[in-house]
């Protein structure tokens, strides 16, 4: 995180020892002040990986914010995320999810 900004990254990276199944997962976010009601944080993300548990690829991407209101020690977000599995051996549709939720703090 730089605070100073308010730029944040986070990756990941790694492959199955004996095996060849690898991933890449990439985070990179803001948090700053848009409103005076409390900070907002803004993310994107992407996941790539290949040949974990199938012979096969996997990818998803995903964008999420986060809403903080101070003076009611609440904070809303949204997230949506899109997801896609490639496999010789079987077919799969790609899929997406959406989240909408608050969280109340007393």
């Amino acid at each position: 995180v730089h605070t100073q900004s308010g730029l944040n990254a986070q990756i990941a990276a790694g492959e199955y020892m004996g095996d060849p199944g690898r991933y890449l997962y990439v985070k990179l976010g803001w948090t700053g002040g848009i409103w005076d009601v409390g900070r907002t944080a803004l993310a994107g993300e992407f996941y790539s990986s290949s040949d974990i548990g199938l012979d096969g690829s996997g990818e998803s991407w995903g964008l999420q914010a986060v809403q903080y209101f101070d003076d009611l020690s609440t904070e809303v977000y949204l997230g949506y995320r899109v997801y896609s599995l490639v496999s010789d051996t079987a077919s799969y549709d790609d899929s997406s999810s959406l989240m909408v939720g608050a969280r109340w703090r007393f």
